[in-house]
């Protein structure tokens, strides 16, 4: 088989000015429009997999990558975050990420003080501002301000949607195509099929808690007998790492609910356990039955 390329290439958002603006109170900014130069807004859907910060003689505190969407007015939902490493004065610092992103998301950063702005900005750069940390997952009511954030960030295709950049940190990008026969065959007739396509309905709550060997379990159903698999996976913010269930296969049958359980390895759950005790967490789930694929999401209890 062969491999589709991506539908886009990878871009960046966001601009690098040398900061030397003060930041003296804790605020979540976004950058919503710039006079000139690279846009801050995401052009097209993605993931932003890295990004990245141009610090000044004072290195910002509690720093951290923000991805806002705007709502309504000034209000904005805080969809994706990502924490600083190690910080280097008079320098550009590079992070990993992992934060899907949809066409018109606006990126910015989070900090307590610090160097956290540009002066050599125009007055016609526009920001939005909340005295507080906006967190991932909440909204928040903004103030419309001018300021130039040293903030950009790199954002991948992702073809397939399983939340992993195309180019950097997914094997495979799909759809995949077959590889075309060197001699034709003659196409074989379609089989016969009496009533409706197969129809699969999984069943799952919108938040759980992993048990104590650390599995989760959701039950499945199917319109016909047939057999599939299921494959998860958990995002871990702080080291911007995904971390893997154990593929499970089951068989279901018509109008029979089918118990399916997800398990994490020893390691995996003790990394899970440790970042549910600083952050919000979500598995994301794909059942597999013959060509039919169904996506399931759930956020974790603590």
């Amino acid at each position: 088989m062969v491999f589709a390329a991506a539908a886009n290439a990878s871009v960046t958002v966001g601009q690098l000015p040398a900061a030397d603006g003060p930041c003296t109170v804790q605020l979540t900014v976004l950058q919503t429009s710039v006079a000139s130069g690279t846009s801050y807004t995401v052009p097209s859907d993605g993931v932003i997999t890295s990004w990245s910060v141009n610090n000044g003689d004072d290195t910002m505190t509690d720093l951290a990558l923000k991805v806002g969407r705007r709502l309504t007015g000034n209000q904005y939902s805080i969809v994706g975050e990502s924490p600083a490493g190690a910080q280097t004065k008079n320098s550009v610092s590079t992070y990993p990420a992992q934060i899907s992103v949809k066409a018109g998301d606006v990126i910015g950063l989070y900090t307590t003080g610090g160097t956290c702005a540009a002066t050599s900005g125009s007055p016609a750069d526009s920001v939005v501002v909340a005295l507080s940390n906006v967190t991932a997952g909440s909204t928040g009511t903004f103030t419309s301000g001018q300021g130039l954030v040293p903030i950009s960030a790199k954002v991948e295709p992702d073809v397939d949607g399983d939340g992993l950049g195309d180019e950097s940190q997914d094997s495979c990008v799909c759809p995949v195509a077959p590889v075309t026969p060197t001699t034709p065959a003659a196409p074989a007739p379609p089989a016969a099929r009496r009533g409706p396509a197969p129809t699969i309905t999984a069943k799952i709550a919108k938040r759980l808690k992993l048990s104590r060997r650390g599995s989760l379990s959701f039950l499945v159903t199917d319109s016909e007998s047939t057999s599939g698999r299921a494959t998860g996976t958990i995002s871990l913010p702080k080291h911007a790492k995904v971390v893997r269930f154990k593929t499970a296969k089951f068989k279901v049958g018509p109008g029979k609910l089918t118990k399916v359980t997800l398990k994490l390895s020893a390691r995996s759950l003790k990394s899970v356990r440790r970042a549910l005790k600083h952050h919000k967490l979500k598995a994301n789930i794909t059942l597999t039955l013959g060509q039919t694929v169904k996506k399931l999401h759930t956020a974790l209890k603590s």
